[in-house]
Formats: C-alpha cells, structure tokens, sequence
C-alpha cells in the first residue's frame, strides 16, 4: 500500500468518525427537546383533569344549594363529586354564601378547611363555621346561593 493511498484511508476514516459523532450531538439535542414536549402535554393534561374535577365538584355543590341542602351536606356532595379523581377531597375547601335578593344580607358558611388557614388568600369575607345540628339555614325561594 502506497503513502498516498494510506492517507486517503486514513482521511475516509476521520469523516466517518466525525459524521457519526456529529450525528450523536444532533440526536441528544432532538431527544431532549421530544422529552421536555411529552413532559409538558403530560403535565397540561393533569392540569385539565383536575380542574375539570373541581369544576363538576362545584356544580355538584352549588346543584345541592340550589335544592335547599343544609351547607354541610352541600360540602359533602362536593366531596363526594370530587373523589375518585386527582383532586383530592380532602384538600377541597367548600364556601357556600346564601344572599337574599336585595344583597343587603348575606351569610357565608365555609368548612373546616378554610378555617384552618387563617392567612388563606381565596377565604371568602365573613366566614363562619356551618351550623350546628338541628339548625337548617338553607335557601329559601328567591335566594342567591354561591358555592365556592
């Protein structure tokens, strides 16, 4: 083999290795984007899934306000709308506001979860624990419930 034709080998070889290491860098690069894509469709549709379980966990409530339910038991159904599903029930915190028509009176009962936090920032204005048993401050014709 002549010097000429053994550096032209040599030559060859080098551009192989060179293509095949360049063709690595452009996989690590693709690869790394197509993960952090699927990472975040992935997380955008946990997003969704949640909170379209607290969107039907609150129409649920607001359902069972609107039907005269006593609030512990509109919380209840809230929780109860809400399991099963990634939102957590036992972190799902229930307001529910009765208004008379005229805006002049309006109670807000909240459970537990609200009042545990005295620095909450979506705690509702004025919230007072539900009543105790035997009482049944429920909506009456004409009133304006709200179920946060």
């Amino acid at each position: 083999m002549s010097l000429e034709a053994a550096i032209r080998r040599q030559t060859r070889l080098r551009q192989r290795s060179r293509s095949r290491g360049q063709a690595l860098v452009e996989f690590g690069v693709i690869a790394v984007s197509l993960v952090l894509v699927i990472g975040a469709g992935i997380d955008l549709g946990l997003m969704v899934t949640a909170r379209q379980s607290v969107s039907a966990a609150t129409a649920e409530a607001a359902r069972q306000a609107a039907y005269g339910q006593t609030p512990a038991n509109v919380v209840q159904a809230a929780q109860k709308a809400a399991s099963g599903t990634l939102a957590s029930p036992s972190g799902l915190r229930v307001a529910v506001s009765y208004c008379k028509p005229s805006g002049s009176l309006c109670t807000t009962y909240c459970d537990a979860g609200f009042l545990a936090l005295a620095a909450d920032p979506v705690r509702p204005v004025g919230c007072v624990l539900p009543p105790a048993a035997g009482q049944n401050p429920a909506a009456s014709q004409g009133d304006w419930v709200t179920v946060t």
